[in-house]
């Protein structure tokens, strides 16, 4: 269902803004004003590129919500959804799509727009 997918993308992206901060040395989990930098900005997945999602390394396929909630006690960030612990989220493939879908329509207007040149 909807909600399901949307909250497996929210954990995708808290598990690639952990990577990062914990690359760039800050807690992966510390998201105190003493650390403001702690969780490195990705408000949206779109923001990044296949080849810098691909670089970030994989993703877990598959996730309980308890095994979230465990590595990110502060959950996913979403208003609208919420991480069940009983509850496998599709997560790797959850947070390529809307990557992979903002690359094809990059793509997709850059062949519209050469078409009118």
């Amino acid at each position: 269902n909807y909600g399901t997918v949307r909250a497996a993308t929210f954990i995708g992206r808290e598990l690639l803004r952990a990577r990062a901060a914990e690359a760039a040395g800050a807690s992966p989990t510390d998201t105190s004003a003493a650390q403001p930098d702690a969780r490195p900005y990705l408000e949206h997945l779109t923001e990044l590129t296949p080849a810098e999602l691909a670089a970030a390394g994989p993703l877990p396929h598959r996730l309980s919500g308890a095994d979230f909630l465990a590595l990110m006690p502060g959950g996913h960030r979403d208003d609208a959804t919420e991480v069940g612990k009983e509850t496998e989220y599709a997560v790797a493939a959850c947070t390529a799509h809307p990557v992979e879908e903002n690359a094809r329509v990059a793509e997709f207007q850059a062949v519209l727009h050469a078409m009118d040149a």
